[in-house]
């Protein structure tokens, strides 16, 4: 559990994913700012499909960065 001073107050902000795998980077992203990321990129379709699956309500994009 995360105490409060610790979560960073980014709620209007753009949060993105590059080289976005299985989501490891998103759940720690997602925990130490309250709310999922936002989007998500990779260049490989079975990583954004994967990570997809583990976070969908993040907006995908397949693309080289």
């Amino acid at each position: 559990m995360l105490t409060p001073q610790f979560i960073l107050p980014l709620h209007s902000e753009l949060v993105v994913d590059l080289f976005a795998g299985g989501g490891g980077a998103s759940t720690g992203i997602g925990q130490a700012i309250g709310r999922a990321v936002d989007v998500a990129i990779n260049h490989d379709p079975e990583a954004i499909s994967l990570h997809q699956a583990n976070h969908p309500q993040t907006m995908h994009y397949c693309s080289d960065v």
